[in-house]
């Protein structure tokens, strides 16, 4: 019997949605499991941002919902870089997503972007 925490049931999606790019390549479907294991704070950070679109309205009710989302990760010697980009799904809207940097070194987030 295998068993898996809680938290890696995302990774394993994740593995299976993100792609990966370093400044000299493109590896598209593919990440590391240090790319994968250090996006831990981005994801919680991002789904904590994902709550300040309460009014109900569609547009909130979309870019408020993880699911609507690919994410990118874009790394460097010292960087791993997550961009949550929100798919249109035919909805036409424009704006949202976020793009966290994490330190390699301690996996703390270093700069965040919100796009609007």
């Amino acid at each position: 019997m295998i068993h898996t925490s809680r938290l890696a049931l995302p990774f394993i999606a994740l593995m299976a949605l993100a792609g990966c790019a370093d400044r000299l390549q493109s590896c598209r479907g593919m990440a590391t499991a240090e790319g994968v294991e250090g996006a831990a704070p981005a994801i919680a950070a991002f789904k904590d941002h994902l709550k300040t679109y309460s009014s109900g309205s569609d547009l909130d009710v979309f870019f408020g919902d993880f699911r609507h989302y690919d994410l990118a990760i874009t790394t460097s010697d010292s960087t791993f870089e997550y961009e949550f980009i929100p798919r249109s799904e035919g909805k036409g809207y424009k704006g949202g997503g976020a793009r966290y940097v994490v330190s390699r070194d301690t996996g703390h987030i270093v700069r965040t972007e919100y796009m609007k």
